[in-house]
């Protein structure tokens, strides 16, 4: 069985921008869903605690290209480091969790 961490880290290989996007937003920025990265955010960590969020590639016109945490409708994270998110994520995770203890 391949771990969610594995999946992340493989999918930072796949070219997803040669891909079709989902969605074009009026500005031109180009969004694919992230699937692994999503994956990653939804699934357990050893203490139990996830994020109920979806992870997006985007590019934009200019050719930026970056990955998105959505949570509720609003971006709550955004790197271009596959590592810098994933960080993130655990940070999130970690923060929800000694919340959680503190109630």
């Amino acid at each position: 069985m391949v771990s969610t961490l594995t999946r992340l880290i493989m999918s930072f290989f796949k070219n997803i921008f040669k891909t079709e996007p989902f969605f074009i937003n009026e500005e031109g920025t180009k969004w694919w869903h992230d699937e692994a990265t999503t994956a990653y955010c939804v699934n357990e960590d050893q203490n139990g605690i996830s994020l109920k969020a979806n992870a997006c590639f985007i590019e934009t016109i200019d050719g930026y290209r970056s990955r998105l945490i959505i949570m509720n409708g609003k971006i709550i994270e955004e790197d271009q480091s596959l590592e810098s998110l994933a960080t993130k994520i655990e940070i999130r995770k970690f923060l929800i969790f000694d919340q959680d203890k503190e109630n």
